[in-house]
């Protein structure tokens, strides 16, 4: 529950800035992933007056995954998913955040809840997390007038304060060391590749030990 009430605390920051598009929207500490949702990031990119953003915060352990959706001017919703690739392209549903449903208006929370291992459509929750880091799942909203989907947007890792800081708490130190070891090898668009090598190594590993302690 207090992450679910931190993630809408966050979002609520984003809400008011949806109209001015997806750069507009800063994460907040308290999200682990975000997105912001228009109809201009569908592959076939749809002219709608709705707009959302969702924000994703993992549990400790990496078993369960706290979401919030939030939409405005929302017509005939049906559906909402995380979806399996990359930017500009269509994939296979990983997890169902709403729906399915007849067609129900929505401005504000479209749904909130937790997903665990069993509401997966495919893979584990380490599965999930790894493609959600590597920039590879996407929230799709789908409406009656829009089945494939109205509203989309690519789920995205909040930049950190400081090179380094992986968790964006505002320091590098003990977990932020963890992560360059635990994705230790190659790594294609992993957030701990900070020199954009593909490869997780002793380079970055310097860059996180040069900015150890508080960001300034």
């Amino acid at each position: 529950m207090k992450r679910l009430l931190s993630l809408l605390s966050a979002l609520a920051l984003v809400v008011p800035l949806l109209a001015l598009g997806p750069a507009a929207g800063a994460a907040a500490d308290s999200v682990d992933f975000y997105t912001t949702l228009s109809g201009a990031e569908q592959t076939t990119p749809v002219t709608t007056d709705a707009s959302g953003a969702a924000g994703f915060s993992w549990s400790a352990d990496g078993t369960s995954l706290d979401y919030v959706v939030i939409v405005n001017k929302l017509v005939d919703a049906t559906g909402a998913h995380i979806h399996s690739g990359a930017a500009g392209t269509d994939g296979p549903v990983l997890a169902t955040l709403f729906g399915p449903h007849t067609g129900k208006d929505v401005d504000g929370i479209l749904q909130r809840g937790t997903i665990t291992e069993s509401d997966l459509a495919s893979g584990t929750m380490a599965d999930l997390a790894q493609a959600m880091r590597n920039d590879m799942t996407y929230v799709n909203v789908h409406t009656v007038a829009n089945p494939a989907g109205e509203i989309r947007g690519q789920i995205n890792f909040p930049q950190p304060p400081c090179e380094g800081d992986f968790n964006c708490d505002g320091s590098v130190g003990f977990s932020d060391l963890n992560d360059v070891l635990a994705n230790w090898g190659p790594c294609a668009r992993c957030p701990e590749d900070l020199t954009g090598d593909n490869v997780v190594g002793f380079a970055d590993l310097n860059i996180v030990l040069a900015n150890w302690g508080d960001c300034p």
